[in-house]
């Protein structure tokens, strides 16, 4: 709860400062920027595990990976055992 509200003072103190430095355009840019936020497209949860599972082996392959590699990727992924427990995964 305190950090809640040390995330609002600060919000609070950055627009105030904003608004000093930016003058009459603060509030054009203001709007710009939260269309910008309001448009950005997230991945899922899920595509973001993967592509962290995926990423030492595309840096080393510098972004040029096979469809028989990403076939192999899957087959690994989806028959692996895990380890013992609720943590191991």
């Amino acid at each position: 709860m305190i950090e809640r509200e040390g995330a609002k003072e600060k919000r609070a103190i950055y627009a105030e400062n904003s608004k000093q430095i930016l003058g009459d355009t603060y509030e054009d840019i203001k709007e710009k920027v939260f269309n910008e936020l309001d448009n950005i497209i997230q991945a899922s949860s899920i595509v973001e595990n993967i592509n962290s599972i995926l990423r030492p082996y595309l840096d080393r392959a510098r972004n040029q990976v096979t469809p028989e590699f990403l076939n192999l990727f899957a087959f690994y992924h989806n028959h692996r055992r895990y380890g013992s427990g609720q943590t191991k995964r």
